[in-house]
This record gives C-alpha cells, sequence and structure tokens, in this order.
C-alpha cells in the first residue's frame, strides 16, 4: 500500500521496502533511480520517496499528435510506473453539468472512481471516500476543469474556450492510452455535444465580387479538415473573445493573431480599386506597422516556401498482407489450449481442449469441485490447481476480448512509410500545428558533368592542422577523401552533397572537419552565418563530445544545443524565439524540434545545414520532412548509411533537401521513371546520380572499401521450435484478427514470438508473476538467447542484445541479471531518462572488463553509437526495416572494434515446419528489403555478374 502526502513543492510518498524490492518490481527501482534527483530513505519497513510537484505537472503533458511513438511508449510506461508505485490500476474521471453551457449559474460535478471530489486541483484529491493520489494526466484533467467547476461564474464565450481545452486534452490522452484505462475520463452528454476546432493559421485573400468585378473583399481563409481553403465566417466573430459560433453546437477557437487580423478584415469589405490598391498585391499591407503576425509574414522564407498552414496528415493503413509475406495461416483444425500438467508422483500428462467452449466447460466443473479432488479429464486424472485454472482464465480472456495493451508500444516505431507495402489513406487533422507548404520544382535537371577530378590538394590541410587536436595526420585516407569531395563540392557551390559511408566510417568526423574548415576559409557570406545541425535527439551528446574530442577547444566554441533548458528558455506561447540564434556559430538540435518550431527556424539564413541519420526525413509528408525541404541555406549534407531503406523514393526524398529538381524532378515522375520495376529503376538511379564518378553528388564507401583490416563479421540464423501453448495462443490472435487492424494482429504475433507475457496486460503479468525459470521455459527464443549469452561469458565477451517492446526490455533485463548474476542490465531505449544517461551507460559498458550485456531498442537506440567492446549482437526482436537492423548492427561493427563480430538472428518457427510463422516470414520480409538497397548501393555496375554468382547459378539449376 503507497500513502501519500504534499509536503511543501513535493508529493510523498511511503511505500513497502519489500514490495520495491521484489525482483518484479526491478523496473519501478530503476525508474526511481533514472527519474529522481533526490535519493529515497529507507526506514522502518518504509521507502519515503519525494517527487516534485513540478515534475508531476511536466508528467501530465501529453505527447503531441505528431510525437514519434518511441515518445509516446516512454510517456506511457512513465505513467504505468507511477500507477504502480501509487497502488492504483485505474482511475475513472466523470465530469458532468449543471445547467447548461451559457448560464450564468453553470457548474461541473466531478468524481473520481465513482465517489465525488471536491472542487480543487491538487496531487491528492479529496473524495467522499477520503483523500486519492491522482496520477498526472488526471491532475490535468481537474485543473483543466477548474476554470468551469466551484462557481466561478464565466461568461459564455469564456466557458466555450475553457471547455475546448479540457475537451482537446481529453480526446488527445484517449488517443495516446489507446485500450488501456488507466486514466479515463467520461464527460456527460451534453458536454460531449460541443465540437471545437482551433485555428491557428489563416491567410488572407482579395475576392473580387460585383457584376463589373470592380468590388474587392478581404477574405480571411482557414485550411479544413479535408485540406480546402474556406472562408473563415468573421461575422460571426464574438465581439469581445476569439470565438466563432459556427452553429450552437460548434465553434471555432482563434489564435490571439488569427483574432486580431479577423477584427482588422471586417473593416475591408466592398472596396473598390482605389480604396485598397497599395495593398492588392500584399493584403498584409492592411495591417497594422508594431506587430508582427507571424502566419502571414512569408517574406522571411526560402522562396520554397508558399506559406504555413494548419497541418493535415495524410495517414494510411497498413495493408501488411500485400507484403507477398503468408504472416499467419488461418488453421482451424489446431487445438485451442494446449496444457502441460504436473501430476502429484511428479510425471507430467499433456491435455489439448479443441475449442473455448471445452474449456470454459472445464473451468467451471473445476471451480464447482472440492479442493485437491481428482478429475477424469480426456481419459486423465487430473487435480484442478489454482495456477491451472488461472491459466485457462487467461487464455479464455485473451480468446473474448484480446486487444493490445496501449502501456506497451515501441519505444521506437517508423513512420507510416516503414510499414510493409501500406496502401489506403486517410486525412486526419492536427490543430494547433503549422507545416511548411513546398513549391514543387518544375522539372528535373541532369547533375553536369565532373569539370576536373577531386584533387585533394585543394582543401587547405594546414588550416585543419590547426584546427585538429592531432592535427590532420589523425585522419584515414578514405577521410582524407570525403573531406576533399565535400570540399570540392562546396567550392563550386552545388547546393548539397549525401554522404552514404557505410556505418561506422567516421561520417561525423569528416563532416565537422568540413565545417571547421568553411568557418575559417569558406565564402564570407557564409562565414557570417550560423550552421544548423540536425540529429536524432539521442546523438546530439554524440555530437558533442566527438567534436570536443577531435578538435580544439576554440574551434565549436560559439556553439548552441537547442533543447532541454537551452530551448524552454526561448519558447513562449507555443513559439521559439530565434532572435539571438544567428549569434551563433553552430546550432544542434533534433528533428522534433525542427518539426515543431519550423516556422521560425526557417526563417533563419544558414551557411550550411547538415542532416545526420538523414533517414530521419525519408517519409515526404513528414513534418520534419517538410521543414528540412524549406530551410534556407548555401549548402546541405544529408548523412547516412542507408539513403534507401524501405523504397526507392527514399531517395527522392533526401535530394528534395540537397538539391531539388537535381537530378530527380516531381515524385510522380519519379515513382513513374524508377519504381515502375524496381531492377530497372537501380540501374537508372546509380546513371542519374553519374555513380560512381567525382561529379556525383553521393559518396558512398563500404568498410570492406575503406577498411581492410577490419575483421570479419558473421550472420548466423538460429531456428528454434515454438512450444504447443505459443502455436494455440496464435491461433486465438489470428482468428481474432477481423475486429483488430492487420498491423495490430502483427504486433500482437511479434510480441508472441518474444515471449507470450507481452501479450499479458500490466496488471495481469503482476497478478501471474512467476520466478525467472517459469519465464525461461515459456519462450524458447528466450532460452535460445540465453544459451548464445553463455557462449558469449564463458568466451570472456561483451554482447548486445536488441528488442524493441519495452516489457521484453525490461524482463530481458531482470532475467539476464539473475541468471547470469548480474549486478545490473542497463537498458537503451530512447526515453528521456535514458536520452539525458545513454551515453553515461555506455562508458560504463565500455569500461568494465570481462562479460556484460546491453539491452537496446533498435529503433531508439540503434542509430548514431559506438559500442566496440561488444562483439556479439542478438536481434531477439526484429522490425520490418532492414536498415535499422543493420545500423543496430553497426554500433559494434565500425571503426574501433578488434574482434570478429558474429550477429545472431533467433527464428522462431511452428513446430514440426521451419517454413512456417511470424518470425520466417518476417526473416523473409527483411532479406528482401535488405537485397533491394544493396543492389542501390552496391559500387559495382548493377548489371555485372561475378564469378560467384554464376557458380551458385550452376549448383541450383543443374
Amino acid at each position: 500500500m503507497t500513502n501519500g502526502l504534499v509536503i511543501g513543492d513535493a508529493l510523498r510518498l511511503r511505500v513497502s521496502e519489500e514490495w520495491l524490492n521484489q525482483p518484479s518490481q526491478d523496473d519501478v527501482s530503476r525508474w526511481i533511480g533514472n527519474e529522481l534527483d533526490a535519493r529515497p530513505t529507507a526506514q522502518n519497513g518504509l521507502v519515503t520517496i519525494d517527487l516534485p510537484l513540478a515534475r508531476w505537472a511536466e508528467w501530465g503533458i501529453l505527447p503531441d499528435a505528431d510525437a514519434e511513438p518511441e515518445v509516446v511508449d516512454a510517456w506511457c510506461s512513465n505513467l504505468q510506473t507511477l500507477a504502480r508505485l501509487l497502488g492504483t490500476s485505474a482511475q475513472r474521471i466523470g465530469i458532468s453539468s449543471v445547467g447548461h453551457v451559457g448560464a450564468k449559474d453553470f457548474d461541473l460535478l466531478v468524481s473520481l472512481n465513482g465517489s465525488r471530489v471536491a472542487a480543487g486541483a491538487a496531487p491528492v484529491a479529496q473524495t467522499a471516500e477520503g483523500p486519492e493520489m491522482l496520477l498526472p494526466p488526471a491532475l490535468a484533467v481537474l485543473g483543466l476543469a477548474q476554470p468551469l467547476w466551484g462557481g466561478t461564474r464565466l461568461g459564455r464565450e469564456e466557458q466555450l474556450a475553457a471547455l475546448a481545452a479540457l475537451r482537446a486534452y481529453t480526446a488527445r490522452l484517449e488517443a495516446v492510452l489507446g485500450q488501456s484505462d488507466m486514466v479515463s475520463v467520461e464527460l456527460d452528454e451534453h458536454l460531449a455535444s460541443f465540437r471545437f476546432e482551433r485555428v491557428d493559421r489563416a491567410a488572407l485573400v482579395w475576392k473580387v465580387a460585383g457584376k463589373k468585378g470592380d468590388i474587392y473583399d478581404l477574405s480571411l481563409e482557414r485550411t479544413n479538415e479535408s485540406g480546402e481553403s474556406v472562408p473563415l465566417p468573421v461575422g460571426d466573430l464574438h465581439p469581445s473573445a476569439p470565438v466563432i459560433s459556427v452553429s450552437g453546437k460548434e465553434h471555432l477557437i482563434l489564435s490571439d493573431d488569427i483574432d486580431a487580423v479577423a477584427r482588422i478584415q471586417k473593416k475591408y469589405r466592398n472596396k473598390v480599386r482605389k480604396q485598397v490598391a497599395s495593398a492588392l498585391s500584399d493584403p498584409s499591407a492592411v495591417l497594422p506597422s508594431g506587430r508582427t503576425f507571424d502566419g502571414l509574414d512569408l517574406g522571411r522564407y526560402s522562396p520554397r516556401v508558399a506559406g504555413f498552414v494548419p497541418v493535415v496528415r495524410v495517414e494510411r493503413a497498413a495493408d501488411i498482407r500485400s507484403s507477398g509475406v503468408d504472416w499467419y495461416k488461418d488453421d482451424e483444425g489446431g487445438a485451442f489450449l494446449h496444457l502441460e500438467i504436473a501430476q502429484p508422483d511428479g510425471s507430467g500428462v499433456t491435455i489439448e481442449f479443441a475449442t473455448p467452449e471445452e474449456s470454459q466447460a472445464f473451468l467451471d466443473e473445476a471451480r464447482q469441485n472440492s479442493a485437491g479432488t481428482p478429475m477424469r479429464v480426456k481419459e486423465v486424472d487430473i487435480i484442478p490447481t489454482k495456477p491451472l485454472t488461472d491459466r485457462i482464465e487467461e487464455r479464455l480472456a485473451l480468446h473474448a476480448n484480446y486487444r493490445p495493451d496501449a502501456a506497451d508500444q515501441p519505444v521506437s516505431e517508423p513512420d507510416a512509410d516503414e510499414m510493409p507495402d501500406p496502401g489506403g489513406e486517410g486525412a486526419k487533422a492536427k490543430p494547433g500545428r503549422l507545416a511548411a507548404v513546398i513549391r514543387e520544382v518544375d522539372e528535373a535537371r541532369p547533375l553536369a558533368p565532373a569539370d576536373s577530378p577531386i584533387d585533394d590538394a585543394i582543401v587547405p590541410w594546414h588550416r585543419l592542422d590547426a584546427l585538429l587536436t592531432s592535427g590532420s595526420a589523425m585522419l584515414k585516407p578514405h577521410q582524407r577523401q570525403g573531406i576533399a569531395w565535400l570540399w570540392h563540392h562546396y567550392t563550386r557551390e552545388r547546393h548539397g552533397v549525401c554522404l552514404a559511408d557505410d556505418m561506422g566510417l567516421g561520417k561525423t568526423l569528416q563532416i565537422s572537419a568540413f565545417l571547421a574548415l568553411q568557418r575559417t576559409e569558406g565564402r564570407e557570406v557564409d562565414r557570417k552565418r550560423p550552421t544548423l545541425i540536425v540529429a536524432p535527439v539521442i546523438l546530439l551528446e554524440n555530437w558533442t563530445r566527438e567534436l570536443a574530442k577531435f578538435f580544439k577547444p576554440e574551434v565549436f566554441e560559439s556553439l548552441l544545443v537547442l533543447r532541454d533548458q537551452a530551448l524552454r528558455s526561448r519558447v513562449e506561447h507555443g513559439r521559439l524565439d530565434v532572435s539571438t540564434l544567428p549569434h551563433y556559430d553552430y546550432i544542434v538540435t533534433n528533428y522534433d524540434t525542427l518539426a515543431r518550431y519550423q516556422q521560425q527556424l526557417l526563417s533563419i539564413d544558414y551557411a550550411t545545414v547538415v542532416l545526420d541519420e538523414a533517414q530521419a526525413v525519408k517519409n515526404p509528408d513528414a513534418l520534419r520532412t517538410l521543414a528540412a525541404r524549406g530551410l534556407k541555406r548555401s549548402f546541405a549534407i544529408c548523412s547516412t548509411g542507408t539513403p534507401v531503406e524501405n523504397r526507392l523514393l527514399d531517395l527522392w526524398t533526401l535530394y528534395e533537401v540537397i538539391s531539388p529538381g537535381e537530378p530527380f524532378g516531381r515524385r510522380a515522375d519519379f515513382e513513374e521513371t524508377y519504381e515502375a520495376d524496381v531492377g530497372d529503376g537501380v540501374k537508372a538511379l546509380r546513371k542519374a546520380l553519374l555513380l560512381p564518378s567525382a561529379a556525383s553528388s553521393l559518396l558512398r564507401r563500404t568498410k570492406k572499401e575503406a577498411q581492410p583490416s577490419l575483421p570479419p563479421k558473421h550472420d548466423t540464423v538460429r531456428l528454434v521450435a515454438m512450444t504447443p501453448d505459443q502455436l494455440a495462443t496464435e491461433r486465438i490472435v489470428t482468428r481474432g484478427s477481423g475486429s483488430r487492424s492487420i498491423l495490430e494482429t502483427l504486433q500482437s504475433l511479434q510480441k508472441l514470438y518474444q515471449h507470450p507475457r507481452l501479450l499479458m496486460r500490466a496488471e495481469e503479468a503482476e497478478r501471474g508473476s512467476r520466478t525467472t525459470d517459469e519465464i525461461v521455459a515459456e519462450s524458447p527464443k528466450l532460452q535460445m538467447c540465453l544459451d548464445i549469452l553463455a557462449e558469449v561469458r564463458k568466451a570472456g565477451e561483451k554482447a548486445l542484445v536488441f528488442t524493441l517492446w519495452t516489457k521484453m526490455q525490461d524482463l530481458l533485463a531482470r532475467v539476464l541479471r539473475e541468471r547470469f548474476d548480474l549486478p545490473i542490465v542497463r537498458i537503451i531505449n530512447g526515453q528521456t531518462n535514458q536520452q539525458r544517461k545513454a551515453q553515461e551507460y555506455l562508458d560504463e559498458f565500455e569500461k568494465d572488463p570481462g562479460f556484460a550485456v546491453l539491452v537496446l531498442s533498435p529503433l531508439a537506440a540503434g542509430s548514431g553509437l559506438t559500442i566496440t567492446a561488444a562483439n556479439h549482437v542478438i536481434h531477439y526482436g526484429r522490425w520490418w526495416n532492414p536498415a535499422k537492423e543493420d545500423q543496430a548492427t553497426d554500433r559494434a561493427y565500425r571503426i574501433g572494434q578488434t574482434k570478429p563480430v558474429h550477429v545472431h538472428f533467433p527464428v522462431l518457427h511452428h513446430p514440426g515446419d521451419v517454413t512456417a510463422g511470424f518470425d520466417v516470414g518476417l526473416h523473409e520480409l527483411v532479406s528482401r528489403k535488405r537485397s533491394m538497397a544493396r543492389d542501390f548501393l552496391d559500387p559495382r555496375r548493377a548489371d555485372d555478374v561475378t564469378p560467384e554468382e554464376l557458380q551458385r547459378l550452376a549448383q541450383e539449376k543443374l
């Protein structure tokens, strides 16, 4: 039982020390250590934990609608941990109205889990049943309800604005939590009947009226949910509040800027030409000076930016069946439930129930049976123990109402285009967020042939010697060539390049050396402008470490890392103040910040823009991609070891950032030219990019070419049969797939094939807590992973284990710690607290001698990090994208690795059939995608045939 009390500016919790020290609460203890600054204290069997109220409020801030899935999962995981710490399973908030909206005496009645709550918003709510600790989102809901609660006597429009904020939060909360009931909000019919839409962006447009076309009306237009521009009905704007009532229940809530513009626009109707002649070419001329209306001022942006509009995101439903992979079989003949039952004499028997009805009948009879009395089932006498009946209940519950657990999402999921063969589409409005409107190029222009070969002598190496801590002699030959290639394209005033070296060859060092040279030896105009470096958030610290390691302190002294406090201090009312940013030589930030504050960041003139791990902008429709395409710069560098991940269109998107229209034109033309036939498209792409000549704006070197001394890498696929119980569970998941999307079904299979316990909700898993041996026995794949790691420990070496799901990461950490008697097993997975401590964990891992294991997410921790202390990689939980998998492997297989690297792929299959099963299908899909990407990146001609290929072909055919 947890007790809570507000002490000063903190919520003080007291929990049982015995409960907190249980192995099943390892992740709670780890969260406390990582997330809180003040250490808990223990006394008389109780642990005292002080949670700052400021953090409590911060934890109630929901991930944005366009947040990366890893951010959503981290938030849900954090909430789940807090719920366990508080000892609460669900908080149901009921809000009902007293009177109707608009009435002077309008009020609210609020309840928590059916008990009336007194007006007010504090972490410990006063209910009719006594005090109750509120989870952060529950506290946020009560805070948003506060203006309408307790007889505050607001006017109608103020009530509408407050209700709109409450409705927006509860809708987003429901979307974030999905099917989870950790925090739920139920509004009464009256409150739920209102519809609100926030208007943050609009355009001023002149409309011609009158019979002769000589009357001019100034119209304010917004983009509706269908992406169409429609007039804003400013005639219905309230005289003193930013509310337009479209009907009694439909209302538009205007931002401050749009409200001000709307009131000015109303004055410019029915005007003759001479009255408005000076403003016809620029409608914003009617606005008063002395105030900035950023939503209407486009003069500061790149010519590619046509404007900014509210985001309307097109989401394509994933039709994974079209991938050509037989993910699962509609097998109606197998058993519903397979049980292995221990007998009192130590022997074991196997019983199968063919249907749910048969299982339910046995369960009903077992419940009525006297304890310890044997039952005759399938010609076998068994004793219906509680573990046995619990197992049957779990299976029946899974069959009756299986839904994915919203609290366990991938720590980092890809964009929609990373799903196999998506198809279909639907529009979803993103109120309150702005995206750049990018002008399309008219036609493709071929790359200019090289005017001269790249000469190493063009680089002012003597200047670079003075900038590097150890001089340019420290550079490897391929790195010197890369710097010369960058300098060649920059000095010839090319728009940009793609450095596509294999992972682990030092792309960051090559780019940093170029940037340092540009600051001292580049064009004068570029020496006066800042350089923008955008990287995944987990790599920001890596960038600063690399710069400090290789360059003298003064070289990158004028550098701003735009995150955490440096970011928060510049944000006010949702807008980023960029007035001081041009004073820095270098600005380092992440893709989410670029997407969120693109309207402000796109207004700056940059010397160079660097996109590290540039595959992050491969989705043409993503906010971050639109922002990257609209950046103003002299030169652009896309750095990625995987320019083609899922499809050839990935390359078109990169070149939309690098050099729009050169050599590719419109998206539709690219798809028709290069993707209609992938085989021919690969050859045509290489030709269009002038590969592998010096004139190409894409440079690719492999480890084999650049580092022939790098030790070998051995890939091993390890097949293992699933248990009959897993197979029976698979039938339940796939038989009930009609009520769920294909993606949900495949994610369920992905979890099942890693460990059946991943399909349990948190409360079910805790209720059915098992020993480590029992947990291992449930998953042959987990046992295989342990066998591999036992070999690694015997050799005194280190290993990385990659898996996607947070529950599996926690489960692995627990099992590995107990099985191998390790003091701790670190997890690096992109959660907020992990992002801050990832490098600390890596330093610890590298420093400790002998056997050690790291558990990582292949998406959040699969790029940029260097972990050469490990020479074993286990891909326990794989993802659809082979590039992500290769990036994860290359955390260990890169410059600095001195041992052969062993990559293990455990593949689970159906009992007795190595060709069937989800893992088998996933391995087939990943292999096919990897082949397509390598066909493009292979530096030899795509139509060449090697002697080895001829020999293999002969062996297959003869």
